[in-house]
Order: structure tokens, then C-alpha cells, then sequence
């Protein structure tokens, strides 16, 4: 659905999707039991008629 992209800060490397869209970033942080793609409904949904959509991906939860 999105693109993965990465951004290096503070000597560690962070992972996310970049799902597009208009608008003001919203990042999307999942819990500790799921992961970037329990966002998916969201998107299909057209959240990103709304936002620029961010979902982050959780090292520990991959």
C-alpha cells in the first residue's frame, strides 16, 4: 500500500510506511500487540483524502 522508508536520528535508524496523502502529517504508532499494517482499514478507508499518513514500524514488534 505504502512505500518503506527510513530516517537515521540520534545514531539509530527508524523504519516507516509512507502512505502519502494531502494535508497536515498524522503518524500512525501501533501497541505493543500489532503492527504497522493494523493501520490498513484506515487507509483503504481514504484517511489519506485527510492527512499525509505515517506508520511507524515497531522494531520489537516486526
Amino acid at each position: 500500500m505504502g512505500e518503506q522508508k527510513f530516517v537515521h536520528t540520534n545514531g539509530i535508524q527508524l523504519a516507516y510506511i509512507d502512505h502519502g496523502g494531502e494535508g497536515e502529517p498524522l503518524i500512525l504508532m501501533h501497541g505493543l500487540s500489532a503492527n504497522c499494517h493494523h493501520f490498513d482499514g484506515l487507509i483503504a478507508a481514504g484517511l489519506t483524502q485527510h492527512a499525509r499518513v505515517l506508520a511507524w514500524i515497531c522494531a520489537a514488534a516486526a
